[in-house]
C-alpha cells in the first residue's frame, strides 16, 4: 500500500514496489566521528571546572543555544550505556552520572589525549556501572570557536535536564520490549508509533531497519535518529537499531555510525547484538541490501555478502556465551525476513534478496536452530504477517508493518519465566494477533 498520502520529512514517496526496484547511490562522504573511546574519572564533578576561562579576550560569541534536543540512549548492556546528543555547533561535551541526582561522576569523551570537539553530533559510554542499577545522568555541551592554533575561543557551557534510566538486569523476572519498522521518515507514523511505545510501558525499543528512504543530508541523518517527528524519545528508555536496506543508501550512508552507534563489544560487526534481559536473550543481526554487491546500482561499492558471512561466525560464537545459552527465550531482529516466497515467474536457484534474505538462512540458520531460536521479527515488506514454525521452517517469523499509518505496527513482546507472549498491535488499538512461545530451556 503506497504511503506517499502522507507528508514525510523528504517528500519521498514510499511505494514498495519503488523500493525494490532500487535507488542510485550517488558519491560517498568518508567522514565521521573520531571520538571512539572516553576518560572517565570517579572524582566528584568540580563546578570550577567547568567555567569559561575569565580573560575578557576569551568570550566567545555562541549561538542562542548550543544544545539542541534531547539525548538518546544507545547500547545498553548490564554495566554500561552510550549516550549521543545533538549540538548546533562546533562543540565539547561530556555526560554527568551518578546513582543520585547528585551525579558525582563524569565521562569526557575523546583519544590520544585531546577531548571531543564536534559538531552536530557527541557522544559518551559509560562503562563500570553497577549491575541492574537505576542511574541519573545528564549531558552538557560548550561551544568552541577554533580560530586557530593559539586562539581557541570557548563559550558558556550548557547542560541538560537530569535523566534516569535503569541498566538491563540479566536476573530480572520479567522483562517488556517493543519493535518498530520500516518509519521511512513519515512524521505522522513516527509520532504514533513513539506513542505507543510510550503508552506500553517498554523497557527497550528495537528500531527495526529503515529509518530513512536514502541518507542524503547531515540534517536528515541527525535529525531521524536522535529527534524522530522532532521528539525526545529515548532519554530514559534505550533504542537498539537494526540497519535496514534503506539505512545503507545514499551520499551520507556510510556516517550512519555517527548517530547510530557501533556496540564497542561486538566490533567490526557493531550492528550486531546479543544482549540478555531477564528471561529473553535479544539478537540483532543486518541483512544489509536487498540486492547481490554486484548489482550495477551499487557502482561496485557494496560488500554486503561476505559481510553476512561473518555475522554468522560472531552468531555462532555468542549463541553459546552463557548469558545468552542460559536464556529461556531467545529472539532475533533483522530486517529482512529470513523467510519468504519465491516470485512465480523466478530463475531457479536465484537469489531473492529483495524477498528474504537468502545468506541469511545459508548463513544463520544453523546456528539458531542448533540454539533453538523460537522467534524472527523483520520488517521490510511493508505487510504484516505472521509465519508459524512449521513445514521445516526452525522457528517461527513476525514481520511488522508499513509506514502507511494505517498499516504500521508496534511489535510488543513480554517475558517471564512461564512464558514468552508476543502481540502485534496497530496505532488504532486493535490486535493483529497474540503468540506463545514456551521456555526452550525448561527447567
Amino acid at each position: 500500500m503506497d504511503a506517499s498520502q502522507f507528508p514525510t520529512s523528504s517528500s519521498f514517496n514510499v511505494n514498495r514496489r519503488a523500493f525494490l526496484e532500487g535507488l542510485s547511490i550517488g558519491a560517498i562522504a568518508t567522514t565521521g566521528l573520531a571520538s571512539t573511546g572516553a576518560l572517565t574519572s570517579g572524582n566528584e564533578v568540580h563546578a570550577a571546572e567547568n567555567q569559561p576561562p575569565s580573560n575578557a579576550d576569551v568570550t566567545a560569541t555562541s549561538p542562542t543555544r548550543i544544545l539542541v534536543g534531547a539525548p538518546v540512549l544507545q547500547c545498553p548492556a548490564t554495566d554500561g550505556m552510550s549516550v549521543v546528543w545533538q549540538v548546533s555547533g562546533n562543540a565539547t561535551g561530556w555526560v554527568e552520572y551518578g546513582t543520585t541526582k547528585e551525579l558525582g561522576q563524569i565521562v569526557r569523551p575523546g583519544g590520544y589525549g585531546l577531548n571531543s570537539m564536534d559538531s552536530p553530533v557527541l557522544s559518551a559510554r559509560l562503562e563500570g556501572l553497577p549491575e541492574a542499577a537505576t542511574i541519573f545522568y545528564r549531558v552538557a555541551a560548550a561551544p568552541i570557536d577554533f580560530q586557530n592554533a593559539y586562539k581557541v575561543v570557548r563559550g558558556e557551557t550548557e547542560y541538560s535536564e537530569i535523566y534516569e534510566f535503569r541498566l538491563p538486569d540479566p536476573d530480572a523476572k520479567s522483562f517488556r520490549w517493543c519493535v518498530i519498522n520500516d518509519t521511512h521518515e513519515v512524521d505522522q507514523t513516527l509520532s504514533a508509533t513513539l506513542d505507543k511505545v510510550d503508552e506500553l510501558q517498554a523497557e527497550l525499543m528495537v528500531w527495526n531497519g529503515d529509518i530513512f528512504n536514502d541518507i542524503r543530508s547531515e540534517k536528515q541523518l541527525v535529525n531521524q535518529t536522535l529527534q524522530p517527528a522532532g521528539r525526545a524519545y529515548a532519554t530514559t528508555r534505550p533504542v537498539m537499531f537494526v540497519s535496514g536496506n534503506h539505512d545503507v543508501r545514499g551520499v551520507l550512508a556510510r556516517r550512519l555510525e555517527e548517530c547510530m552507534l557501533s556496540r564497542p563489544e561486538s566490533s567490526p560487526l557493531g550492528r550486531c547484538f546479543a544482549l540478555r534481559c531477564g528471561p529473553v536473550a535479544l539478537i540483532g543481526l543486518d541483512t544489509g541490501e536487498d540486492k547481490p554487491d554486484s548489482h550495477p546500482v551499487y557502482a561496485g561499492l557494496a560488500q554486503f555478502e561476505p559481510y553476512r558471512e561473518a555475522q554468522g561466525a560472531w552468531l555462532a560464537k555468542v549463541l553459546t556465551q552463557p548469558e545468552i545459552a542460559g536464556a529461556p527465550y531467545l529472539v532475533v531482529h533483522c530486517h529482512i525476513p529470513l523467510f519468504g516466497n519465491r516470485r512465480k515467474d523466478a530463475v531457479e536457484g536465484q537469489i531473492e534478496f529483495a524477498r528474504f534474505c537468502e545468506q541469511g538462512q545459508k548463513f544463520w540458520l544453523p546456528h539458531l536452530e542448533k540454539a533453538k531460536a523460537q522467534l524472527v521479527i523483520s520488517g521490510h515488506t511493508h505487510k504484516h504477517r505472521f509465519m508459524p514454525a512449521e513445514n521445516g521452517q526452525v522457528m517461527a517469523q513476525l514481520i511488522g508493518g508499513s509506514p502507511n499509518l494505517a498499516l504500521a505496527t508496534v511489535i510488543l513482546g513480554e517475558a517471564t519465566s512461564e512464558r514468552l507472549q508476543v502481540t502485534a498491535l496497530q496505532m488504532d488499538g486493535q490486535t493483529l494477533g497474540t503468540w506463545t512461545f514456551q521456555p526452550r530451556n525448561p527447567a
